[in-house]
Order: C-alpha cells, then sequence, then structure tokens
C-alpha cells in the first residue's frame, strides 16, 4: 500500500487492510529467511517461491519455481535473470503449470480484470493483453494494445451498472496525464483537470506538488446517474502529501 494512500485513506476514516503472513505471525523467528509475502504467496531468500490457500493450508514450495526476485499479482514472477513466468492453478488442484512469457521482457507491472483478462505493462510504456482460460491454466498470447502509448503505470477499480459491472482501467501517462478505458480496451478517455501526477490508486492521484485529486466512480445502485464527464477535483485539507 502507498505511503500517501495510507495517509488520505486514514484522513477519510477508511477501514484498511494489511498483508500478513499466518506463518510469520505465529513464529516471528521464521521470517529471518524471508524476502518478500504478499496475502497467498511468499519467496524466499534462496529464491524459492511459497504459495498457500484453496487446499494447502499451510506455505506450498512451487519447485518449479527458482531464482524468483519478485511477485506480480495475476500468478506471474520475476526471476533474478529478470525473466518472467507465469504460474497457473485451479483453487483446490494441487497441480500447477509454469510456464515462461518471453513477450513480456522488461515487465513493470501487471493488472487482472474480472473478465479473465491480465493487463501487462512494460518499461517503455507499452500494454499488452491476454485472456486466461475459464480454468485458469492457461492464457491467450499476449498481444500489444493500440491508441495507448508512453504509460508509468497501471491500476484500477470495479464499477457497476443496473445489470453488469466492468473494471475501469486507470493509465498514468509519463507526462503526468491520467488515461482511462475500460476491460475492452477498445477507445480511452483523459480524465479532467490532471496535470503533474505522479502516482495513482484505484481513483486518486497524487499531483507533484503534493496535493491528492478524486474523481467519481459508477455505482448504478448508489447512483443511478452515470458521470458523463470524468473530472478531477482536489481533496480539501490535504497538501504535501509525499509518495
Amino acid at each position: 500500500m502507498k505511503k500517501w494512500l495510507s495517509i488520505v485513506s486514514a484522513f477519510l476514516v477508511l477501514s484498511l487492510s494489511s498483508n500478513v503472513s499466518a506463518v510469520a505471525a505465529e513464529n516471528p523467528a521464521t521470517t529471518t529467511n524471508i524476502a518478500s509475502y504478499g496475502a497467498d504467496y511468499l519467496i524466499k531468500t534462496d529464491g524459492s517461491f511459497w504459495v498457500w490457500g484453496g487446499n494447502r493450508s499451510v506455505p506450498t514450495q512451487i519447485h518449479d519455481l527458482n531464482d524468483v526476485q519478485s511477485s506480480l499479482n495475476s500468478q506471474y514472477v520475476i526471476k533474478k535473470d529478470l525473466s518472467v513466468w507465469q504460474w497457473r492453478t485451479t483453487a483446490y488442484a494441487q497441480t500447477v503449470q509454469v510456464t515462461p512469457v518471453q513477450e513480456l521482457d522488461n515487465l513493470m507491472d501487471t493488472f487482472s480484470v474480472v473478465n479473465r483478462t491480465v493487463a501487462a505493462l512494460k518499461g517503455d510504456g507499452t500494454i499488452l493483453t491476454a485472456t486466461f482460460s475459464s480454468d485458469g491454466l492457461t492464457t491467450t498470447d499476449f498481444t500489444p494494445i493500440s491508441g495507448i502509448d508512453n504509460v508509468a503505470a497501471i491500476d484500477g477499480y470495479y464499477e457497476s451498472g443496473l445489470h453488469k459491472g466492468w473494471t475501469r482501467f486507470i493509465l498514468l501517462k509519463k507526462d503526468g496525464t491520467v488515461s482511462t478505458t475500460y476491460d475492452d480496451f477498445e477507445s480511452f478517455e483523459t480524465i479532467q483537470n490532471l496535470t503533474d501526477i505522479i502516482q495513482i490508486k484505484n481513483n486518486l492521484a497524487l499531483k507533484k506538488d503534493g496535493s491528492v485529486w478524486s474523481w467519481p466512480v459508477l455505482d448504478y445502485y448508489k447512483n443511478p446517474e452515470a458521470p458523463i464527464n470524468l473530472s478531477a477535483t482536489p481533496f480539501n485539507g490535504i497538501s504535501n502529501i509525499q509518495p
């Protein structure tokens, strides 16, 4: 969780949750060989990768993954040689499929959406997408998205309409502006009033001057009137926020 987002959330009296390893909580001594961890995985200092959840009640090593440096959401890891690998399994299966993803060299981040699509952001500012199979074990080939470039960061959040929901992607451009699109990546819209943005999270944006800006989230059941234009406004009383 970003430091500035935590400050804003506290200001708004929101409830935050933190991902804490159950193993580390029960026995702090076990953290001595843990390099990093998340809600359902940990990476040891020897580069081994461990997961839990579903029918895995305790951390279970994925033996086909080694020399792991970091983990991204959507079950992708980056090895110490900077190669990207995908591991997939169903909720209650023991079998894990591990495959290299060569087209994701220079990967910066990934972000999943509700319709089994994953978007990948590369260091050159381009975005590629792929779609998971219904069993979650395979994906289509990653293909580049046209109509958007020079992306510095990617995030998103869920919106709901009358009969369905979708994910809205938020794309921070390298020029400090912010664009948005839906699951299909077919068209892009600039969020108004946002310049000199340095970080994004959900529908929040942090400006270089330390101010925090927000824009509407469509929730049909709370507000049936969909916003015609996405226009950001600053939070009053919040200033000099550091990333």
